[in-house]
């Protein structure tokens, strides 16, 4: 999918998720493989498959609800975001001050690089300092 052969991906997981009904993490990537291919209804069932069969396994439906417009379901399935994810769903239903204060805390327990540098990019472009926002992504 990061590749840009979402189809692909979306076939072999179909056909594996054919021949193995019962695991969670076939249906799990089938989810967000739906996502990135703009097929979001069906990226809900493979969600709600996987869940059944495996209550506790992580998926990326938090994504899906986000571009679904359904900020409130997005927010209630953010537990496993590292913060991006669930600020962008708190800006967009105008909570901006929680979302950049929540920022602000995941950024200082954020080691990974990368994460770290998408968690400052929001919370400055929340902030209005669209240059710090600018200079952020481009590090």
């Amino acid at each position: 999918m990061d590749q840009g052969r979402s189809l692909d991906a979306m076939r072999r997981l179909l056909g594996r998720a054919q021949k193995r009904r019962s695991d969670a993490e076939i249906f799990a990537g089938l989810g967000r493989v739906c996502r990135y291919c703009g097929l979001l209804r069906p990226a809900l069932v493979a969600h709600q498959e996987a869940r059944r069969l495996d209550p506790l396994i992580s998926t990326s439906v938090m994504h899906t609800y986000f571009m679904l417009g359904d900020y409130e379901r997005a927010l209630e399935n953010s537990g496993g975001d590292y913060g991006y994810g669930t600020a962008l769903v708190l800006g967009m239903t105008g909570r901006v001050e929680e979302a950049i204060s929540m920022l602000r805390q995941r950024e200082l327990a954020k080691p990974w690089r990368l994460g770290k540098l998408y968690l400052t990019s929001l919370r400055t472009l929340l902030e209005g300092k669209r240059e710090d926002c600018l200079a952020c992504a481009k590090s």
